[in-house]
């Protein structure tokens, strides 16, 4: 058995401790797959149980960086029907001071097409396709905890 089993058979009730044990090396081998530091940082901190301030600091960090593009994804959203309906009301500046620099990538390589400007909907894919690793990360992070 190893280290994990053998401590959570001190906290947890012997079939919850028994499954951990079983479960020691898949645990192990996800972490393998995150990046190096926070492999490593996960590693020296499973024999122990408890988690070290650098572990929680990434975790952290991939928390704000999902909860960062989906605050992104809802800004864009709220800007772009804002346009459509309303595109002079107050709160039209705020929300195109927030998305300006998001857009102004795109817009600089691609054109308006028939008046519509589609950049939002590249920032939303882009924000899409960056949200898959991160959350993938944060759910493997989860599973091992």
């Amino acid at each position: 058995m190893g280290a994990l089993s053998r401590d959570a058979r001190k906290l947890l009730p012997r079939s919850l401790s028994r499954l951990l044990g079983e479960r020691e090396s898949f645990v192990l081998d996800e972490a393998r797959r995150f990046p190096p530091d926070l492999a490593r940082a996960l590693a020296q901190d499973l024999p122990s149980g408890r988690l070290r301030e650098e572990t929680l600091a990434a975790l952290a960090a991939i928390e704000l960086a999902k909860l960062s593009l989906n605050l992104l994804m809802g800004v864009v959203i709220v800007q772009v029907v804002l346009s459509w309906v309303n595109p002079h009301t107050p709160f039209a500046g705020i929300f195109d001071a927030l998305t300006r620099p998001f857009y102004r990538v795109f817009r600089r390589f691609i054109p308006p097409i028939g008046n519509i400007d589609l950049s939002p909907l590249f920032v939303l894919i882009i924000a899409q396709v960056l949200l898959i690793p991160v959350g993938t990360l944060a759910l493997t992070v989860s599973r091992l905890f």
